[in-house]
């Protein structure tokens, strides 16, 4: 639409009764990609609402980001763009939302990158022709009061670094333990459960050196299995799912004094968030539980927080309508979220708070290994999983021999392929990957390698 045009029809515009200005209400939103790396193109979409009007006679919109160019639009816009202006006007527009595609390209040394969007109306006109300012218009009115009625800008997209890993350099930390199982991150360094040897060590990564991790307490008449998961909880207690005692058993803080906690059937793994909630799964009666610290009886409480035990199969649902197949590894994130590996069934699970349980990624009852998105990606027999401070999650495989990436987006990766029986692995606060390698007797050490990767983050 040239100036000319615009010009005209304001003039035309402000000819009319107010009544008879049409009301557009526009919300501008953005629809940004997961990641974006600097220096390279990504795409984003600008979603305009038209939510409510008796009739638009267009709307320009203005969107302003670093570098950008237009690769297509929605039919109902025409886009011109500049090097750091895109222009797009939309003569008519009925019912939103209207999307706009845009690519940009990332500058590879900006720390963010911010996308802002005004939008200039040209269906209603300011009744003072001194706030008319040439063929742009820079409110919205209700044309049944002639008042302002400012349009909602939703949406002030940046993209800021975050130390996101894109390879990982593998290296093995120690080589010859019997079977290591499962690993777990304290300060005096990594420990690691050999259930073969009936032992646990602490490997210091400064000296590369490995000890015993001695254990004092209940363990002699009972001594513990530790075929299950490890791990460390608030105030440096150390857990211990034991399938061979049907137990979970914690140690104090140095030395190490062992208790029982409570009984299971056949406790696989165990996790715990930063409340001291435990989950673990059963993987003989085919539940996750919830395990809480009762300190008016001193002891633990113990409830099913999804699955129905004894009865096998795969199902999504809540609480006991959902269907586990030999849980395996646990892990639970931030917002209370517990993400199960789901072993029988080739999946990875999600289960929310209230114990409602979805496929995250795979395809239950199909055993593979594709990556990809979530919903069509395939694993074989996945075992062990964590999840690092940035929402990534990494899936140890049994049948696949391998180390898979979930990132928040659903995208699937394979990390690291050709070990032997990875097993319960964990991600230290640096987001180094440590993994037990139970074939090959090794401790596997998975450094991040290049980490140039951007979020994309809604503010």
């Amino acid at each position: 639409m040239s100036k000319g045009v615009l010009l005209s029809l304001i003039a035309t515009l402000l000819a009319l009764p107010c009544a008879a200005h049409g009301v557009v209400d526009l919300a501008v939103r953005f629809v940004a990609p997961e990641f974006v790396a600097g220096g390279s193109t990504t795409s984003i979409d600008v979603v305009v609402d038209a939510l409510a009007f008796d009739s638009a006679f267009g709307a320009t919109l203005f969107i302003s980001i670093n570098e950008t160019r237009v690769t297509g639009s929605d039919p109902a816009w025409r886009c011109t763009s500049g090097p750091e202006l895109i222009q797009c006007t939309a003569e008519e527009l009925t019912g939103g939302p209207h999307a706009i595609h845009l690519s940009v390209k990332v500058p590879v040394n900006a720390s963010t990158l911010r996308a802002l969007a005004t939008v200039d109306s040209l269906g209603s006109v300011d009744p003072e022709p001194a706030n008319n300012k040439g063929n742009l218009l820079s409110r919205v009115f209700d044309s049944s009061r002639c008042r302002q009625n400012a349009p909602e800008i939703v949406g002030d997209l940046t993209w800021t670094t975050v130390p996101e890993a894109l390879s990982y350099a593998m290296t093995t930390a120690w080589q010859g333990l019997q079977g290591p199982l499962a690993v777990a991150i304290e300060a005096s360094g990594v420990i690691v459960s050999d259930p073969p040897a009936r032992k646990l060590y602490v490997f210091d990564p400064t000296t590369q050196t490995l000890a015993p991790l001695p254990l004092f307490g209940d363990i002699v008449e009972s001594p513990p299995t530790l075929d299950g998961g490890i791990v460390i909880s608030p105030g440096h207690y150390l857990w211990v799912s034991d399938r061979g005692t049907h137990s979970v058993r914690y140690a104090l803080p140095p030395p190490r004094y062992m208790y029982f906690a409570a009984k299971f059937d056949a406790p696989a793994a165990i996790a715990v968030d930063d409340k001291s909630n435990f989950f673990i799964t059963d993987g003989a009666s085919g539940v996750i539980h919830r395990m809480t610290y009762n300190s008016s009886k001193f002891d633990f409480a113990v409830s099913t927080l999804a699955g129905n035990a004894g009865l096998a199969g795969f199902a999504d649902g809540r609480g006991a309508a959902a269907r586990f197949s030999d849980p395996a590894g646990i892990a639970v994130d931030s917002s209370g979220n517990v993400f199960v590996c789901d072993r029988g069934n080739h999946v990875i699970r999600r289960i929310t708070a209230d114990g409602t349980a979805t496929t995250l990624a795979g395809t239950a009852g199909v055993a593979g290994h594709e990556d990809g998105n979530a919903a069509s990606s395939l694993f074989n027999r996945p075992f062990g999983i964590a999840i690092d401070a940035w929402g990534n999650l990494y899936v140890t495989e049994e049948g696949n021999h391998d180390i898979r990436k979930i990132a928040p987006n659903g995208r699937v990766s394979t990390v690291a392929e050709g070990l032997d029986r990875p097993a319960f692995l964990a991600i230290a606060p640096d987001g180094t990957l440590w993994i037990p390698d139970s074939g090959s007797g090794r401790l596997l050490h998975a450094a991040v390698a290049s980490s140039e990767r951007r979020r994309a983050v809604r503010h």
